[in-house]
């Protein structure tokens, strides 16, 4: 059998078909990374891990606040954390890092 023929056959071009319909989203998918989209994925990302945990901490300083312990140990840990949170989430994540993406870009 020569190409010809090959490419006459239904299968074929059914499979070619297909494959083109994958090779044509991962163009888009591609073209989508390359704006400013992903960036702006990933800040929304670091945001919600840096909350994340602020949230955990505001927690267990609400459920012990009771306790002798909490004043001592977990009222610095909450205010460590949240000036933490603060100040390096976006001062070095989001101000440096914004800088660094728009560096790379040019």
């Amino acid at each position: 059998m020569n190409k010809e023929e090959l490419d006459q056959r239904d299968w074929i071009a059914a499979e070619r078909e297909h494959l083109m319909k994958f090779a044509e989203k991962e163009d888009e998918g591609r073209e989508r990374r390359k704006g400013g989209d992903t960036w702006q994925q990933h800040l929304a990302l670091l945001t919600l891990v840096v909350s994340g945990g602020l949230v955990a901490t505001m927690a267990a300083c609400t459920a012990l606040r009771e306790h002798l312990f909490v004043w001592t140990v977990f009222s610095p840990k909450f205010l460590f954390a949240g000036a933490w949170g603060t100040f390096f989430h976006w001062g070095v994540t989001l101000g440096w890092g914004s800088l660094l993406w728009v560096a790379g870009k040019l």
